[in-house]
């Protein structure tokens, strides 16, 4: 069973949805793949708080044992001086989500008592929000918290497959205008900031998956946010969270990115006689798409009588080949030891322990059962499950040579033999001639 784990803020909790246990994202998907899913999400965690829940046993033991990790933080980095300077500008306090409570509250009464008072609150926020030194350093600072927190996770857990969303802006759309006058362009002011933070996710990165949520946002109703009016602000809702259709598109997206088909793999054996020296042997594994290797998880390869052990360290190189596959070469003399030779005409079993390879959805290949032997000046390895394909490798350069001596001895065998039937015949005539001399 795939062991799913969610770590980071409320969005990775699932706060805003009817049931976080239920409908947030990391429990949506672990529905969809039959996974076990830990949710360390904590509401109002941002990076700096994240790094250091990093360094706790209580993180580390359950990060250790995770398949796939989703990640989500840097809200927090930028919402919580946002909310502070607009609570700040509308004369409230409080914190989480009183916060959101109390500012509605504020801005609904303001609202019915002048359009024109709470207009002149969002105005003096929008001003504050466009000149903070505070939400620019958190732009600034983000970026080195984020390689951070990646690092720690590779340390914690090098094979896990990581997932890590980018920001979105919850208040898409959403601007407030009173008798023509533009008073508060939330909308922008978040995308600039936000914009400015999402910079720190790369889409390329080998260390992490990017869950674009920044792009699925991009339209309404999949939040909880109603703006309301400025003329009418009693049902205003500033609650930035997903609601239960943003997490299902969340989970439906992030589930396409996944990788959910176990890699293929093909086995070549490398020996060109029946018999040949262990330390001249080879094993290459061809998988069809990149693998992540398991340090101190073992391979056998069994014959009928016999089992021979290889422990993977992890540093193994794969090699990517011309037509795109990963190719992992192993010497025999790792699994058979020195002073044993490799009888290459036996039927073979490799037997991965699970988990030994993994792609980026953490699926593995399956064993595969192979037999190996020998046509002139061809070897072939069979494959009897996972592949009907027969590979084809050319001798080495000692069967080369090899298959030289054998044919130059053919050919000195041949003359050796006529020259013995010519002096048979020599001498047979030579007898017949005396024996007419004699009569």
């Amino acid at each position: 069973m795939l062991n799913l784990v969610a770590i980071g803020d409320s969005i990775a909790k699932g706060v805003g949805s009817s049931n976080a246990k239920t409908k947030s994202f990391a429990a949506l998907i672990g529905d969809k793949v039959d996974g076990k899913v830990t949710n360390l999400g904590i509401t109002g965690l941002d990076s700096t708080q994240l790094i250091e829940k990093l360094k706790t046993e209580d993180f580390q033991k359950v990060l250790e044992q995770a398949d796939v990790i989703f990640v989500s933080i840097g809200f927090n980095d930028l919402l919580k001086p946002f909310l502070s300077i607009v609570a700040e500008a509308a004369s409230v306090k409080g914190d989480g989500k009183e916060l959101y409570t109390n500012l509605q509250k504020r801005f609904a009464k303001l609202s019915k008592q002048d359009p024109l008072k709470a207009g002149d609150a969002l105005a003096t926020a929008a001003k504050r929000i466009d000149k903070s030194k505070e939400l620019s350093t958190a732009c600034k600072q983000f970026p080195k918290n984020f390689q951070t927190i990646i690092k720690q996770l590779k340390e914690i857990n090098p094979t896990a497959v990581i997932y890590a969303d980018n920001v979105y802006n919850p208040y898409y759309g959403v601007v407030y205008e009173y008798q023509g006058l533009t008073l508060l362009n939330i909308h922008d002011m978040c995308e600039t900031y936000i914009s400015e933070l999402n910079k720190a996710f790369d889409r390329n990165s080998k260390d992490y998956i990017l869950m674009d949520m920044y792009s699925i946002f991009r339209q309404e109703g999949y939040t909880n946010v109603n703006p309301a009016s400025i003329e009418n602000m009693s049902g205003v809702n500033f609650d930035p969270h997903p609601n239960d259709a943003g997490y299902q598109m969340m989970a439906d997206y992030i589930y396409t990115q996944m990788d959910t088909t176990a890699p293929h793999v093909d086995v070549i054996l490398n020996c060109d006689e029946m018999s040949v020296p262990v330390d001249l042997a080879e094993m290459q594994l061809l998988f069809d798409e990149s693998v992540r290797i398991s340090p101190g998880k073992v391979l056998q390869l069994r014959s009928e009588d016999q089992t021979y052990s290889y422990i993977l360290e992890g540093n193994e190189q794969l090699v990517e080949t011309n037509d795109g596959k990963y190719q992992l070469t192993l010497s025999m003399q790792d699994f058979l030891g020195k002073d044993q030779d490799l009888a290459c005409g036996q039927q073979y079993e490799l037997v991965m322990e699970e988990g030994a390879f993994k792609d980026k959805g953490n699926n593995s290949p399956e064993n595969l059962t192979f037999f190996g032997f020998q046509t002139e000046g061809v070897q072939e390895v069979k494959l009897e499950a996972n592949s009907a394909a027969v590979i084809n490798q050319p001798m080495t350069e000692k069967a080369e040579k090899a298959h030289k001596i054998i044919g130059s001895s053919i050919w000195i065998l041949i003359l050796v033999a006529v020259a013995i039937a010519l002096i048979m015949r020599y001498n047979k005539n030579h007898v017949k001639n005396k024996s007419k001399v004699i009569k």
